[in-house]
């Protein structure tokens, strides 16, 4: 049954804000709205806010220009009586020829003596918050469509603040807004690629304890002119200013790929469908999930042991199973594996290739690289139906997922077939087993890397190093990082050396771990040409706090300096942390200690 809700009665000025609605995002995520027209996405196992939307009201130009009723509020689900929209022979609820003549205001607009007898209810649930007199007017849009439901839509319309205040301000606890351009691409119902683009205004939002991998959230201006649309960032805060009518999409996801996929989406549903025939178009349409990619069946997983540490995820997809999955959301039997380290494609038919990922950081959007929003790109052209072939995704995993693994989960059989889950990259959930073998020198991964060895002289290929090769059992030397002064009160000057040999380079956890034939003169073999360098600053317990250094770097000496404050800019506790210099798939670490 469709649900309507009609809230109108007391002073604006005496109340305070009430609860209005809620909408389930996801699992841990709710979107709450307040009958004054804020909005907040709070964080159920956090216990925080992470997004607050508000007008200005407080300002109290809104309360002398809505004078001293409070807002009508309503809530109205898409095709109710009154409120149908879609096919032009049923958007004209009152029966005299015009559409959507009558807002949802509890006012008689077109003077027939009817209140809100022909409007568009747009959404699932559709939430309406409109001064009387028309002074502001908010419309919220949300789907339950798993795929959508972590979007709201945000409509604003009637006068902006005659002071020139923003209309309307979202407020980020954690994080800070940048402008980039956002890139998504799909399939179409026939199985052809298409590429989407727009500008959005994203943030990454980093919460230890809880989400360790953090969310990100982004906001979208919609309609066919959004670049016009008046936005301004302060840092944390994002403002906006209306000009009259203009619709937002606000959305919250756990990965950079999943952002992208959904304000893509977003703006695929305000543009709506358009009638072949007449050409007539319907906004506001959800277009339908890809049928052939909804029934598909599901690809074979397995996962096995690659050398200590790592682990190797397999996906075998055949003709009659569709879809890339997002690398960052695999959770193994409750383990999150993190984003890995590379991806590799071993076609059924042609060349094996092969992408090395990192999960997408705020430092990295100033200078994107395609790969992080398109993965595999690089393996084929267009993603059409019947991709056949082996993805392995490689993870580095952490002390305790080693034990996890060894044991079999909390057992005692370390080829247990453990539950994996993740999303597919068009929004789809993905549920299944993935069964597992101890072999801890994976005899395909090294048929793997001849083949992709054989293909060096190709740039967008990076050879491989066998898993179980002697570099894997070194350590980068000591020297090759220092930190000066240390303990320190203002800044440190963290320096790094790219060595050129393999004796500059490692040094053995143990004298008898040393290979007789190591060539100690030799080149580093680094994956690439140079090896892809970083520097982090860690908590004792493990939390990544800011990046200092984070680029593809030739041998030599290089400085950089660490004042004490995380990635936003706030200073840390006095206290022990950790300086981690990361070159390739090798790393050291330092202790340095900051004093207030």
């Amino acid at each position: 049954m469709p649900l309507v809700l009609l809230l109108c009665c007391g002073a604006f000025a005496e109340t305070a804000e009430k609860p209005l609605h809620t909408y389930r995002a996801s699992s841990d995520v709710q979107i709450r709205l307040l009958d004054t027209g804020a909005l907040s996405f709070f964080d159920t196992a956090a216990g925080q806010e992470l997004l607050v939307g508000r007008a200005p009201t407080e300002s109290g130009w809104a309360q002398r220009a809505w004078g001293a009723e409070e807002p009508f509020t309503a809530m109205a689900a898409a095709g109710i009586t009154g409120g149908r929209r879609g096919d032009l022979s049923r958007a004209d609820d009152d029966g005299d020829g015009l559409f959507d003549e009558d807002p949802l205001d509890g006012r008689d607009n077109d003077g027939d003596g009817r209140i809100d007898e022909d409007f568009a209810a747009i959404s699932d649930a559709m939430v309406v918050v409109d001064a009387h007199g028309g002074a502001q007017r908010f419309e919220f849009y949300h789907w339950a469509y798993p795929h959508l439901a972590s979007a709201l839509f945000l409509r604003l319309s009637g006068q902006s603040d005659p002071a020139g205040r923003p209309d309307y301000s979202l407020q980020l606890s954690l994080g800070s807004w940048q402008e980039v351009p956002v890139v998504h691409r799909r399939h179409n119902l026939a199985g052809h690629s298409q590429t989407e683009h727009c500008r959005a205004y994203v943030a990454k939002l980093d919460y230890p304890g809880v989400h360790e991998d953090g969310r990100w959230i982004g906001v979208v201006p919609l309609g066919t002119d959004p670049g016009s649309s008046a936005v301004r960032i302060q840092r944390d805060q994002l403002n906006l200013l209306h000009g009259g009518d203009r619709t937002y999409a606000i959305c919250i996801a756990d990965s950079w790929l999943q952002l992208n996929r959904l304000l893509c989406d977003a703006a695929r549903v305000e543009r709506g469908v358009t009638d072949p025939v007449s050409g007539n178009r319907t906004a506001w349409i959800v277009p339908p999930p890809c049928p052939i990619c909804c029934r598909a069946a599901v690809p074979t997983f397995t996962w096995s042991r690659a050398g200590e540490g790592e682990l190797l995820l397999r996906m075998v997809t055949t003709e009659k199973s569709y879809g890339w999955p997002d690398p960052d959301l695999f959770v193994l039997n409750d383990l999150p594996l993190g984003s890995p380290l590379d991806l590799f494609w071993r076609p059924t038919e042609g060349e094996a290739k092969r992408v090395r990922w990192t999960a997408m950081t705020p430092a990295l959007l100033v200078d994107p690289v395609a790969e992080l929003s398109d993965p595999y790109g690089v393996f084929v052209a267009s993603p059409d139906h019947g991709v056949s072939g082996e993805l392995t995704l490689r993870f580095s995993l952490p002390d305790q997922a080693e034990l996890f693994l060894d044991s079999g989960g909390n057992g005692t059989d370390p080829n247990s077939t453990f539950e994996l889950k993740g999303r597919w990259l068009d929004g789809r959930v993905l549920r299944t087993a993935a069964a597992g073998s101890y072999r801890p020198a994976d005899p395909e991964i090294r048929a793997h890397n001849e083949v992709l060895a054989d293909r060096e002289n190709q740039t967008q290929l990076i050879p491989v190093r066998d898993p179980d090769a002697e570099p894997s059992r070194l350590t980068l030397a000591e020297n090759l990082l220092s930190g000066f002064p240390n303990p320190f009160r203002e800044s440190i000057q963290v320096q790094f050396h790219v060595p050129q040999t393999v004796g500059e380079a490692f040094e053995p956890n143990d004298e008898e771990e040393i290979p007789v034939d190591l060539d100690l003169y030799a080149p580093v073999p680094w994956e690439h040409e140079a090896p892809f360098v970083t520097v982090k600053i860690y908590r004792i317990n493990g939390q990544e706090l800011v990046t200092l250094f984070e680029d593809w770097q030739s041998d030599g000496d290089v400085a950089v300096h660490w004042d004490g404050t995380d990635s936003y800019g706030r200073p840390v506790a006095s206290g022990p942390y950790f300086c981690k210099l990361q070159m390739d798939d090798w790393s050291v670490t330092r202790r340095i200690i900051y004093l207030r």
